[in-house]
């Protein structure tokens, strides 16, 4: 999946995230945590980043797609934006990965979604 340009889409009324860097000390990549309602919004973690990173965005991709919703990578003037919105319906738990290849990190989201 390539990045694209960040669309004007409908945020998650709740949308609680957890976990802010990519990886601590020693290189071991730590999970990011999304906490939501079904609510048709999306829920998305804004990566602040200077503009010569966003280049690289396209170096950034889904490397395992959740199993109940939809992932998308976008982008904006100052941000690279990961977004999750869970099927229509959908309660419970569901995960994906990204995979950022300039700087080799392979991050899971974890994601749980309620009514």
């Amino acid at each position: 999946m390539s990045a694209k340009n960040a669309p004007d889409r409908p945020k998650s009324k709740t949308c609680d995230l957890s976990g802010n860097q990519w990886a601590q000390t020693g290189g071991d990549n730590l999970p990011f945590t999304m906490r939501m309602k079904n609510d048709g919004g999306w829920c998305e973690k804004d990566s602040p980043t200077t503009a010569n990173l966003l280049s690289r965005v396209s170096h950034m991709h889904v490397v395992q797609p959740p199993a109940h919703g939809t992932v998308e990578i976008t982008v904006d003037d100052n941000a690279i934006r990961t977004g999750y919105k869970p099927d229509a319906g959908f309660v419970g738990t569901d995960r994906f990965r990204i995979m950022y290849e300039l700087y080799n990190i392979d991050r899971q989201f974890n994601v749980t979604v309620s009514e």
